[in-house]
């Protein structure tokens, strides 16, 4: 596995309404994808930030790195030799796949993994 590019960087919310409000105000976010009450996520300059309830991410309240990477091959294999866990997966269809990843100290990170086109 390769890692390609920070993909996302989103912020968990119990409040997402307020929070949305926060950080449009604070730093004029233009806004590019939002679902519902469970993710908003902003451009900003060509990278994402987003805000993400409970629902979406879990119960944790910290900020969460997402890593786009070329391949899932073998990942939970990987990650449980390196001392990880592979502690979730959903698979977003069309977009792509997340799995968030323990590392050996319980931080969490997530991989994402682009949705293949098959050629016509």
């Amino acid at each position: 596995m390769k890692a390609l590019r920070i993909q996302n960087v989103y912020f968990t919310f119990s409040k997402t309404e307020k929070a949305k409000a926060f950080y449009q105000e604070l730093l004029s976010l233009n806004l590019r994808f939002e679902d519902g009450e469970r993710w908003t996520q902003y451009d900003l300059k060509g990278h994402n930030l987003a805000l993400a309830s409970h629902d979406e991410a879990g119960p944790l309240m910290n900020a969460i790195v997402v890593v786009e990477v070329d391949s899932d091959d073998h990942l939970q294999e990987r990650v449980e030799s390196l001392g990880g866990t592979l502690a979730g997966t959903r698979d977003m269809g069309s977009h792509g796949t997340v799995h968030t990843v323990l590392d050996p100290e319980g931080n969490m990170f997530q991989l994402f993994i682009q949705a293949r086109t098959e050629p016509k």
